[in-house]
């Protein structure tokens, strides 16, 4: 899980459930935004279309069977996209599902603090970057240059 995820009410035993029964190897949740509005909606069911296809970050609460996080060989020690590398791996070996009844709370945190559209977009640039061979400590300092507290009344 990203720091500002957490499972919602009944998340665990859903997983629980769904592991117990063999053919899923990983998986992701529901991702639910604590926000209102029309964008967040949108940037769940990208999420939650993006899980379907096997490819889970830890914003959809990644989820796999040891064994097969063992196999494969784990996270890898990358300062950003660690989640994105290991889902890489995971979806050439492995069969992915969505979990029904496993919800993720995701704080907007970010969102209203950079700007919604400007925050995502951002994400995306560094994603895009990543896919095209950008050093992950490369995008980790971006990253951090853009997420730097600001000072100033609270």
């Amino acid at each position: 899980l990203h720091a500002d995820n957490r499972l919602g009410p009944g998340a665990l035993a859903a997983i629980r459930q769904a592991f117990a029964e063999p053919g899923l190897d990983y998986a992701g949740l529901t991702q639910r935004i604590e926000a209102e509005g029309l964008f967040y909606r949108l940037v769940e069911a990208a999420a939650n279309r993006r899980v379907v296809r096997g490819v889970v970050f830890g914003d959809s609460g990644l989820v796999c069977r040891r064994e097969l996080y063992e196999r494969v060989g784990g996270f890898a020690a990358l300062p950003l996209f660690e989640d994105v590398e290991l889902s890489g791996r995971l979806a050439r070996d492995a069969q992915c599902g969505r979990i029904e009844g496993a919800e993720l709370v995701i704080s907007a945190r970010r969102w209203r603090g950079g700007g919604a559209l400007r925050t995502t977009l951002r994400n995306w640039m560094l994603r895009v970057g990543y896919a095209c061979g950008v050093s992950p400590a490369r995008l980790a300092r971006s990253y951090a240059a853009h997420n730097a507290p600001t000072s100033g009344p609270s």
